[in-house]
């Protein structure tokens, strides 16, 4: 496409166009120079913390300091937009990290509880595995716990 400019005859590059679509179902097209272009959505960051963090915020979050697995899905899920998607993967990664990490206790629900799954806890000795808070990093383990926990 050419176009021309005025009676001098001049020819100028064509214009980059965009094509707009409306909420109101109508569009239009607007020179790209003008900067109309709308804003490309930034896909969400993978938040700096790890899942052992992740469940350890969740749980202490929540009413009495226990939550189910689904609760435990849903708060990770609000917090933070980056897990809405392939939850397949993170949520596979929570259940491996509760099942083998000493910190989480599971909790039969009470006789009478309505619902499905049970409780997942924080162990006593874990609830300050977090220093000052500080979820991006976890307290080292003292030389004597760790061998008491391996035979």
């Amino acid at each position: 496409m050419t176009l021309y400019h005025g009676r001098l005859g001049m020819r100028l590059p064509a214009p980059q166009l965009l094509y707009l679509y409306g909420g109101d179902g109508r569009g239009g097209v607007v020179p790209a120079a003008l900067g109309f272009a709308p804003a490309r959505q930034e896909s969400p960051q993978k938040p700096p913390y790890s899942y052992i963090a992740l469940i350890a915020m969740a749980i202490k979050g929540a009413p009495q300091q226990r939550a189910t697995l689904s609760g435990i899905y849903q708060f990770i899920m609000d917090q933070f937009p980056f897990y809405h998607d392939n939850k397949q993967g993170w949520q596979n990664s929570i259940r491996h990290n509760l099942s083998l990490n000493d910190c989480f206790v599971k909790v039969p629900r009470e006789k009478g509880r309505p619902g499905k799954g049970s409780y997942w806890t924080l162990d006593t000795g874990c609830l300050d595995m977090f220093e000052n808070g500080n979820y991006r990093r976890r307290k080292r383990k003292a030389k004597s716990q760790q061998d008491a926990r391996d035979p």
